[in-house]
């Protein structure tokens, strides 16, 4: 079963295995050689898609997974896994944040690349009094394009 959602989104759900107690290595508690690992280690997305689990694992013990961001978009927690990484509404390019977990001095992330959604803008140019407008320049962004006799006009590709 592939992890890609839907529309695209990466989701994984994970149990932890942190640190906790144990042999004061560079973990801050945790046993000397200890890693930290945050997986995906990377993940793209559109504005305004569902959020992305990320989980995270240390190679010994147990103990709680502090997360920050760096970045557009939210968490839905700070301590604890998994957590859910939601994209921002909307981008007007393409963006990254950076999601770091960390158990003692262990730290390890996650980027996310955020991509703007691109859309079909479609509708119509008329006069106050209903009557349609051909040859109307019409602008989105770095989309441009020309209402037809009926008024219609329709621009791809409008982020």
């Amino acid at each position: 079963m592939s992890p890609i959602g839907s529309r695209g989104t990466l989701v994984v759900v994970a149990l932890l295995a942190g640190c906790g107690g144990g042999g004061g290595g560079d973990g801050g508690g945790c046993p000397p050689g200890s890693v930290l690992t945050v997986f995906p280690t990377s993940a793209r997305v559109t504005a305004g898609d569902p959020a992305v689990e990320l989980g995270a694992g240390v190679t010994a013990g147990t103990a709680d997974v502090h997360w920050r961001l760096a970045g557009p978009g939210t968490l839905d927690r700070t301590v604890g896994v998994p957590v859910r990484y939601t994209p921002p509404a909307s981008v007007a390019t393409l963006t990254t944040a950076t999601v770091t977990a960390s158990v003692g001095a262990l730290t390890a992330g996650a980027t996310i690349t955020i991509a703007p959604a691109i859309l079909l803008l479609a509708g119509y140019v008329i006069t106050t009094g209903g009557a349609p407008i051909e040859g109307a320049p019409v602008r989105a962004g770095a989309s441009t394009a020309t209402t037809d006799a009926a008024g219609a006009v329709s621009l791809d590709g409008v982020s």
